[in-house]
């Protein structure tokens, strides 16, 4: 009877605990500011009403249905001099972070004051509300006190357009990509061409194509001395010695030169090391 009893309480708790998602664009002194203080001792300005106005529509919603506010995320972007609208989807590391906590905590219900909080883009916000379901997490919009779903968020007309869908998915895709880097703590993204066993060899080669040709080899490009091979004939030659590469695509100029600049090899085209 105990252990029935501990599940119950566990239950009520995880249904009686939200999170806050507030999102604008606002300078970066402001932003600062709001998260270092309470939005109720902010200064009246017209940015600050935009996330006074959310914060309070939430807050009201907490009040009436008796919910505990854990814990707030704010998205904005912007510098001290020049006022940037709201973040895109896939740069939005704020309600990744949401994202990450709510499933790690078992927390089940989002609010936003409004369903664009989340996307102005009906298809994006229905696929991104979809991920919020799965994850077993409700949003539920404060104005209107209903839970935002994919019937709700598009209509057939907008399921009916395949390229707005494929392009929405696309947005979202790259959003999940965020949350699972931050998630993994390799928010730096893969890691470079060669840090593995099995691209060391590629990475050899490419510094012995780059090195110094012998004097005979040497070409003219009007008054400079070619040294060494372009970045286009390394790469033809590494094609023509099936040298691997991370994505399966062919090696190209662009790619060489990625590789010996990150190396710190790059040398001006007459240059001698």
């Amino acid at each position: 009877m105990a252990r029935i009893r501990k599940r119950t309480v566990r239950q009520v708790e995880a249904d009686k605990t939200a999170f806050a998602y507030v999102r604008c664009g606002v300078t970066r002194n402001w932003v600062n500011k709001f998260l270092d203080s309470d939005t109720r001792v902010l200064s009246r300005g017209n940015h600050n009403e935009l996330v006074n106005g959310q914060w309070k529509m939430i807050r009201r919603y907490v009040r009436k249905h008796e919910l505990e506010l854990r814990r707030r995320f704010f998205d904005a972007e912007g510098n001290a001099e020049v006022l940037h609208t709201p973040l895109a989807l896939p740069s939005r590391r704020e309600l990744a972070a949401l994202f990450i906590e709510a499933t790690r905590l078992g927390v089940r219900t989002i609010l936003v004051d409004s369903g664009v909080r989340l996307d102005e883009d009906d298809v994006v916000r229905a696929i991104l509300c979809e991920s919020f379901r799965d994850a077993g997490i409700r949003v539920i919009e404060a104005a209107t006190g209903q839970e935002l779903t994919a019937d709700e968020s598009v209509g057939e007309e907008a399921r009916e357009d395949h390229q707005r869908w494929k392009q929405a998915r696309r947005l979202v895709g790259r959003w999940k990509w965020l949350v699972t880097r931050m998630r993994s703590g390799s928010d730096l993204g893969r890691k470079p061409f060669g840090t593995s066993a099995d691209e060391e060899e590629g990475l050899d080669r490419i510094r012995e194509l780059y090195r110094v040709l012998p004097r005979g080899s040497w070409r003219r490009r009007g008054k400079t001395i070619l040294k060494r091979r372009s970045f286009r004939e390394i790469a033809t030659i590494l094609i023509a010695e099936s040298v691997p590469t991370r994505t399966g695509r062919p090696w190209s100029g662009p790619v060489v030169f990625g590789i010996l600049k990150r190396l710190g090899l790059l040398e001006p085209p007459g240059g001698n090391r």
